[in-house]
């Protein structure tokens, strides 16, 4: 009773090992098929099965921006704000200056018969 026990045991334990193979499609090294129902050494009854995954291909793209781009770094919070301000003391023009120029440049294509007529 006791030997009973451990094959039954052994046997409980073996199939969900074996269900682990559910739905491959092919023949095992052993020579049975996988299969849904089945898949020893005399072959299984096939379940459905997902086909063959066709190979992943890659191609290379090129891409490209602002050649003016400059890759941001990160740094300590106190440089951040010093560099910001550093920045502000270099483009101090007015929002009226800026305007003005706005308003130059658009006057300027006008003349020379570039721009729109707005």
């Amino acid at each position: 009773m006791k030997t009973f026990g451990l094959a039954l045991l052994f046997l409980f334990f073996a199939l969900p090992a074996h269900a682990q193979r559910t739905g491959s499609n092919g023949v095992t090294p052993t020579g049975g098929g996988g299969g849904g129902l089945g898949g020893s050494l005399e072959g299984g009854v096939s379940g459905g099965s997902t086909g063959r995954i066709s190979v992943t291909q890659f191609s290379v793209v090129s891409a490209h921006g602002d050649p003016d781009f400059v890759m941001s770094s990160f740094m300590p919070y106190k440089q951040a704000v010093e560099v910001g301000r550093a920045a502000l003391v270099q483009s101090s023009q007015s929002l009226g200056d800026v305007a003005r120029a706005y308003r130059e440049e658009k006057a300027r294509k006008q003349e020379m018969g570039g721009g729109p007529q707005s």
